[in-house]
């Protein structure tokens, strides 16, 4: 038989339905264009072979089609449906998108490709945001981010308990993080697992508006599907050529893990640290305490309401307890290999004759929850396309799968997910009410907007928010007091009754510190000058000014903006002078100048003539000078050290002497 006649034979087995295969696949594509060679797959719940990945399903699929020239543009995108028999003849379903399409090669008109089949979430991670959602849970975020993707086909299966443990939460950010790992982090956060259902509507792939699989966001209370019983045995060959639906090994792993969780953090509003401590029931044999203390920063175990954000004690019991039972779930882990082709992931199984399991009355040490499956099979194509293909499992076809497992007394919690840290400072402006020129509160903290918030009204150069498939904005700049939570401003000093107070207007740009390196515990820890608005005293190059920078102080902006209160320090070499200055639009100008006196205007940074030593005190208002127990005036010198003279206070010795040396002179 030549080359030609044997691809010829070989098209002609396998031109034919997929009716009966172990593998089948179904496309938009004519019927039997592609007929699947061999496949491998992962699932898992909550990520647990890929915790930072919202990648639920990943299949790898061969196939074999008697066209040379399908486009693979054409294939990418497109959702797609593998099949694979059970062992009543039935077929489970899994539905994934085309992610990847390669051709492996071609000969004599008989091409191989390779398809990567993914879940509708694997689009999330190909989008990267930096957005702001304020007071809202994490089921409302998670709810938003994937509304924003045609495809997305998810359902909430949260207990009403669940959802009155979320905290409303003050600020959550996704900062340079995709999509997808955003929504991990949310899911992690919350103790909340996530997992696929592939059951299928019937319908074909052509009418499918969104994907064919959901989305299961779930609790740890949710009630789990069964697998009911599943046999451990060897390997046992039907009829059929496929191995029985059992267990064909088992690996039981045990590990040592902490027993006790401390977390505790600090709130500014109530003055008092907030903590939770929970121990581990199991039994744990001589094991001492092993204690994992977190203790953070402020507003960590913050809950928003009535606009403030408070520490919430409930908040800080529910995270120790999930981290505890994060602990727990890695204690005991069961590793095996199996030819049960409806193994799910975050479903139960009782294990039934094994030698170590399930032989103890009232004990459940057989009862487990899948975690993951990896499965792997090749299809039953024939003897012929077998002979042909150099490859004797074609002929019947096989399947088998590894599996990862926990007791399913053991709360099903998802692997944790550190949020990233914050890079470092950042700068934000100060935002308010339309209508203010300060916008603030009893503890004079403020509202801030960053640079890279986009909105309806960014910061200048900024942009406008992305468009959902609804035309609806998504952005997060709305450019007024709703673009953050009240933000804490770091003073000079401050104190019981004492310190510095500095409010930044609108407007201001300001450096901004993270607490912990949390991006959602932002606090100001310093105001900047920028090339926007002019510095109260301008110097050294293109300034325009006269010195090199000798002019320090402070200076306020009045809230109309047309003057000032000032305090200038001009440090220049042997001319030291200060000055105390008030002016405005509708008051006279009022000025006290000590040491070296020179002329120099209100808002002026050049240094004038010199007009004098001492102090000089001028108003182009009324001035008033009362004292309650008397007032001296003088012109006579007297020594002193330090700058203070000699004697007391109203001293007028010189005063007095004067008129007494004039007396002999009385008539």
């Amino acid at each position: 038989m030549n080359l030609q006649e044997a691809f010829s034979r070989l098209k002609a087995a396998l031109n034919i339905s997929q009716h009966k295969r172990l593998l089948q696949l179904e496309t938009a594509l004519p019927s039997a264009t592609l007929v699947v060679e061999r496949a491998q797959w992962r699932e898992n719940v909550s990520g647990f072979d890929q915790p930072t990945a919202l990648a639920p399903l990943i299949a790898t699929v061969d196939c074999l089609s008697t066209s040379a020239h399908l486009e693979l543009k054409a294939l990418i995108g497109e959702q797609m449906s593998l099949r694979v028999m059970c062992a009543d003849s039935s077929y489970r379903t899994f539905h994934g998108y085309v992610a990847e399409a390669a051709q492996l090669g071609s000969d004599g008109g008989l091409a191989r490709y390779r398809l990567q089949l993914v879940a509708f979430t694997h689009l999330l991670g190909l989008r990267q945001d930096s957005r702001v959602f304020l007071g809202r849970r994490a089921d409302e975020i998670i709810s938003t981010v994937l509304r924003a993707y045609p495809q997305a086909n998810f359902r909430l299966e949260l207990s009403p308990e669940a959802l009155a443990d979320a905290p409303v939460r003050g600020t959550t950010t996704q900062y340079r993080e995709t999509d997808a790992a955003f929504v991990t982090r949310l899911l992690s956060e919350e103790g909340w697992n996530h997992r696929l259902d592939h059951s299928d509507d019937g319908k074909p792939l052509s009418e499918a508006k969104a994907a064919k699989h959901c989305l299961v966001i779930s609790d740890a209370q949710a009630q789990r599907p069964d697998l009911g019983a599943l046999r451990f045995g060897k390997p046992d060959v039907r009829r059929s050529g496929l191995p029985e639906d059992t267990i064909t090994s088992i690996a039981l792993e045990r590990s040592v893990q902490p027993n006790a969780v401390t977390q505790a953090a600090w709130d500014a509003r109530q003055l008092a640290g907030v903590s939770a401590e929970v121990r581990s029931a199991l039994d744990g044999g001589e094991l001492p305490t092993l204690e994992i203390y977190d203790g953070r920063g402020e507003r960590r175990f913050a809950q928003h309401a009535q606009g403030e954000d408070t520490a919430h004690s409930p908040l800080a019991d529910t995270q120790a307890a999930l981290a505890l039972a994060r602990h727990e779930l890695a204690i005991k882990t069961l590793h095996g290999d199996s030819a049960v082709r409806t193994l799910t992931p975050g479903a139960n199984f009782h294990l039934t004759e094994h030698s170590l399991f399930g032989n103890q009355p009232g004990r459940d040490d057989n009862q487990f929850v899948v975690l993951s499956v990896q499965h792997e099979a090749a299809n039953n194509l024939g003897s012929e396309a077998a002979q042909l293909l150099k490859s004797t499992e074609l002929e019947a076809g096989s399947y088998c799968n590894h599996f990862r497992a926990a007791p399913a007394a053991a709360t099903l919690v998802p692997p944790h997910i550190r949020k990233p840290p914050a890079p470092g400072v950042q700068t934000a402006l100060v935002v308010g009410h339309s209508s203010d020129t300060v916008t603030t509160e009893r503890d004079l903290r403020v509202r801030i907007q960053f640079p890279w918030q986009r909105g309806k009204a960014p910061l200048a150069g900024g942009l406008s928010g992305p468009l959902t498939p609804g035309q609806e904005e998504t952005g997060h700049a709305p450019g007024d007091a709703a673009a953050s939570q009240w933000v804490r401003v770091a003073q000079a000093s401050a104190g019981a009754n004492w310190g510095a107070i500095f409010v930044p207007p609108v407007g201001t740009e300001t450096l901004v510190e993270f607490i912990d390196g949390d991006i959602d515990r932002p606090i100001i820890v310093g105001q900047l000058h920028n090339g926007q608005d002019a510095q109260p005293w301008p110097a050294g190059v293109d300034s325009g000014a006269n010195h090199p920078g000798t002019l320090s102080g402070w200076q306020s902006r009045n809230l109309d903006g047309q003057g000032s209160n000032q305090w200038l320090i001009d440090d220049a070499t042997h001319q030291l002078r200060m000055r105390l200055a008030s002016f405005s639009q509708g008051s006279p100008y009022s000025e006290l100048s000590l040491g070296h006196l020179i002329s120099q205007g209100a808002k002026s940074s050049q240094r004038g003539a010199w007009l004098g030593s001492g102090f000089y005190a001028h108003t182009e208002g009324w001035a008033t000078l009362r004292a309650g127990q008397g007032i001296l005036l003088s012109c006579s010198s007297r020594p002193g050290s330090y700058g203070s003279a000699q004697g007391t206070q109203m001293d007028a010795q010189e005063a007095v002497a004067q008129p007494r040396r004039c007396a002999p002179w009385k008539t």
